[in-house]
């Protein structure tokens, strides 16, 4: 299986009435107070990519990411490298459960995005703290180094439209999601999740897509349209916001990284949702 490219997203970068807390939600404060999140231009391409920036202080960040490919934001561990992981990377959807496990424990996963080619950018963003980091495509392996260093400071965020979590029972999600605008990702289960949401034909109950995911796709695929969006690679304990555009109509959103007791896909043992986007 491999990764798709999301069509261009039609998104307003819009900074709210919202910050990211060190727990998991997104509060109300007064945008005035606080200082704006610094924008980080990503350009993907086959043979590199390059941001406009490679420091930032500690808070919120957003990436604002075009050209061919796809960014995510990632911190290795110990003796695994960018080599390692794209090896494993590419071989991470053959069935087999070894690469999605060495990924988990070899590297954390802050969000990421396929890059836009349209002149509207693709979007994400989270609360980062000092370190060092990748900004990485994974395909055509090539990434640039990110610092974050300095004093913490608390920075406007996008304001959310609701929010998405991922627990190793499934997918919990509004009911209804605007057409566009930003979501706040948070993965309270032990794997690294990627999130997809196809639109599906109207009148498809929770039984048809129980069933779908059941069979491994086989049953009731027709019902699944060809219209969807999707993000990257976020770790266990992690949280990140992403903007996004849909078109109205029921959908549903599955993470389709394997498992790692048996390389399976996540959302054929019940990681998914459904929300109607209006």
């Amino acid at each position: 299986m491999q990764l798709r490219r999301t069509a261009p997203v039609l998104v307003t970068l819009a900074l709210g009435i919202a910050t990211l807390s060190s727990g998991t939600t997104i509060a109300a404060t007064d945008a005035s107070e606080l200082a704006p999140a610094p924008v980080v231009t990503v350009t993907t391409s086959e043979d590199d990519v390059v941001a406009s920036t490679q420091t930032v202080t500690p808070g919120n960040v957003l990436f604002s990411v075009s050209g061919s490919g796809s960014a995510v934001l990632l911190q290795l561990r110990g003796s695994y490298t960018l080599k390692k992981l794209y090896a494993d990377f590419d071989k991470v959807f053959s069935g087999r459960p070894g690469p999605a496990r060495r990924m988990n424990r070899g590297a954390t996963f802050y969000g990421g995005v396929f890059a836009s080619m349209s002149d509207v950018p693709s979007q994400f963003g989270g609360d980062l703290a000092p370190g060092d980091y990748q900004l990485a495509d994974l395909v055509s392996r090539r990434a640039v180094s990110f610092e974050v260093a300095g004093t913490p400071e608390t920075r406007t965020a996008p304001s959310s439209a609701g929010t998405v979590r991922y627990t190793d029972h499934g997918i919990a999600m509004p009911r209804t999601m605007p057409v566009g605008g930003w979501m706040h990702l948070v993965n309270r289960s032990d794997e690294i999740s990627l999130l997809d949401i196809v639109h599906v034909k109207p009148g498809t109950t929770r039984k048809a897509v129980r069933q779908h995911f059941a069979s491994q796709g086989r049953k009731y695929a027709n019902r699944f349209t060809a219209t969807y969006d999707s993000t990257l690679l976020l770790s266990p304990a992690q949280e990140y916001w992403w903007s996004y555009g849909l078109s109205k109509g029921p959908a549903v959103t599955s993470s389709l990284w394997p498992r790692e007791r048996d390389g399976e896909m996540q959302s054929f043992h019940g990681t998914w949702g459904m929300t109607q986007v209006r």
